[in-house]
């Protein structure tokens, strides 16, 4: 009987094995294609994010935002938004904030205007609104 021949039994082991080579070949391939995309996908958005038009935008966003800072400092220091200096104060460190994040995602050959830059290097930390500028808020607890 064919169960009952060694040469069979010796051969199963050989078998499963080579089984579970192909299986584990084909997961492997499988998750290394999903990998692939993976990292296909972050390259675009990486040059996207690096592109001419992308990084024009923020360096002409910049100057903008920095002049939103300056106009809610002229709000604070007006006696006549004196109720909302709290609000005010919230809203300047959150564009100081956007400021931040729209400078560090330029890349070191974008230049911005040298008040621009000397805006960043005293305002910014790594993207981060420094908490030593001066538009940094602490926010109290309740508030």
């Amino acid at each position: 009987m064919f169960l009952f021949n060694s040469s069979f039994w010796r051969s199963v082991p050989g078998a499963l094995l080579g089984i579970a080579v192909v299986v584990a070949v084909v997961l492997g391939g499988w998750q290394a294609g999903w990998w692939f995309t993976s990292q296909n996908a972050n390259r675009e958005a990486t040059v996207q994010q690096q592109g001419v038009g992308n990084q024009s935008a923020m360096r002409s966003e910049i100057p903008q935002k920095i002049a939103d800072v300056a106009k809610y400092t002229l709000q604070i220091d007006n006696p006549a938004y004196a109720a909302m200096k709290h609000d005010i104060e919230q809203s300047r460190s959150y564009a100081a904030q956007l400021v931040c994040g729209d400078a560090a995602q330029l890349n070191s050959l974008t230049e911005i205007a040298q008040a621009d830059q000397t805006w960043v290097i005293t305002n910014c930390t790594g993207g981060e609104l420094a908490p030593s500028s001066k538009y940094a808020v602490t926010i109290q607890p309740g508030q």
